[in-house]
């Protein structure tokens, strides 16, 4: 009973003033991407026919999101490591600004040893990585592009060896559900 006491009390603390500005944004960087996956809600690739931003239009929107202080902040896509030197830009101005948690989403792809430390070297904190199944048949059929399996297992590698948190992603389907 003591300790449903303690609990109540702590949750009816205010914290609110440890807030400066929004708590978080999921910015789509990107609709580019080199994978065809089944799930994806916005058809992301490469071929449509759709405008990006300019990279000065991007880092316009890093800069405002960085003076109004987010607390986190998710770069999304597509893939968004088609846009690595923004990203890297990007998280040193947010990172400066004192935004505390700067992440990204990715299948891997495109991620090297040299990129993912650079990212976190720059402050980006949390990488998630998508893995459809536990073999490379299952996660392939779910991504649409040979080779990825493999890309995302040593982009996992990457991301543990830099000091980011890692997380993973797993999209539950009726042919990959026993693998989860």
């Amino acid at each position: 009973m003591n300790g449903g006491l303690v609990l109540s009390k702590q949750l009816s603390v205010d914290n609110s003033h440890l807030l400066t500005g929004p708590l978080h944004v999921a910015f789509d960087v990107t609709n580019k991407c080199m994978a065809r996956c089944l799930h994806c809600f916005n058809r992301s690739g490469n071929e449509l026919p759709r405008e990006e931003l300019t990279n000065e239009e991007f880092m316009d929107i890093i800069r405002q999101i960085a003076e109004v202080k987010v607390f986190s902040i998710c770069y999304c896509g597509g893939e968004p490591m088609v846009r690595y030197n923004q990203l890297l830009e990007a998280t040193r101005i947010l990172k400066q600004a004192g935004v505390v948690n700067v992440a990204m989403v990715s299948n891997g792809w495109l991620m090297t040893e040299e990129k993912v430390n650079a990212l976190h070297e720059a402050g980006l904190n949390h990488i998630q990585i998508s893995l459809d199944g536990a073999d490379a048949e299952t996660h392939e059929r779910m991504r649409g592009i040979k080779g990825i399996f493999d890309r995302a297992l040593n982009a996992m590698e990457y991301v543990n060896n830099s000091g980011a948190n890692l997380a993973v992603a797993f999209s539950p389907t009726h042919f990959n559900i026993h693998q989860f």
